[in-house]
């Protein structure tokens, strides 16, 4: 009975929480691309892939486990200004 209310309490928080994680990424996102840095991917969640799409070099990825969410920049062999990376 215990693991059950633990179980639901997990959906509950995952299902409130999600939609902030998501809006706070594509913050991420979406100022990264502003500021002219090279994105990678979008991921929504980890661990096998449900759902793929690139546009351009970007990938946008939908996995199983819903439990997060990441931006990933490809910033190899590249120098920024400071602002922007504390900005980003």
């Amino acid at each position: 009975m215990l693991s059950l209310c633990l179980f639901c309490i997990r959906c509950i928080l995952l299902i409130l929480l999600m939609p902030n994680i998501i809006v706070h990424e594509l913050g991420h996102f979406l100022l990264a691309l502003a500021l002219g840095f090279p994105v990678k991917s979008f991921d929504i969640g980890s661990g096998e892939i449900l759902c793929q799409y690139s546009l351009g070099t970007i990938s946008f990825k939908v996995c199983e486990k819903i439990d997060g969410a990441s931006v990933t920049i490809n910033s190899i062999g590249k120098t920024y200004q400071k602002w922007k990376i504390i900005a980003l």
